[in-house]
Parts: C-alpha cells; sequence; structure tokens
C-alpha cells in the first residue's frame, strides 16, 4: 500500500486522506467502512478513522495480501 500522505497529526484520518493514505479511491474507502473493515466514526455526513484502526486495518490488509501470494505460489508448485 503506498503512503502518499503522512499520518495526521490530529489522530483521525478524513474519506478523502485514508483514500490518499491507501493509494485507494473514495469509493474504495466507503465500501471498507460499510462492510465493518475498517472501523470510522460519523460527524454529521463525514467520517473520521483513527490512526489506530487505520493501522490495524492496513495490517490485515497486509496480511490477506501475504496470504494470497503464498496461496498462489503452493498453487503453482502443486501444478493447480
Amino acid at each position: 500500500m503506498a503512503r502518499n500522505v503522512k499520518t495526521p497529526e490530529c489522530g483521525y484520518f478524513t474519506v478523502i486522506t485514508a483514500a490518499e493514505y491507501l493509494d485507494l479511491g473514495r469509493k474504495a474507502i466507503y465500501q471498507f467502512i460499510r462492510s465493518g473493515e475498517l472501523v470510522a466514526t460519523a460527524y454529521g455526513r463525514q467520517y473520521r478513522i483513527a490512526v489506530e484502526d487505520m493501522e490495524r486495518f492496513e495490517a490485515r490488509r497486509k496480511k490477506l495480501t501475504a496470504d494470497r501470494l503464498r496461496q498462489e505460489r503452493v498453487g503453482l508448485l502443486i501444478g493447480h
């Protein structure tokens, strides 16, 4: 995951800064929030994502990616 934005000093990401931080689109961030994969707090019509929640989300996504790559390598070795 590319980091185009540094961690905010205020301790919270907006959807826009989260999208820039993860190098994703805003729609993807909203989908992660709606699905519960990314914890966010609603403030009126906007969301705020705590830095700690972003770090947990990022760690889970990295683990999923590593697991997926491992499975693909095993599949190639077995011949699937």
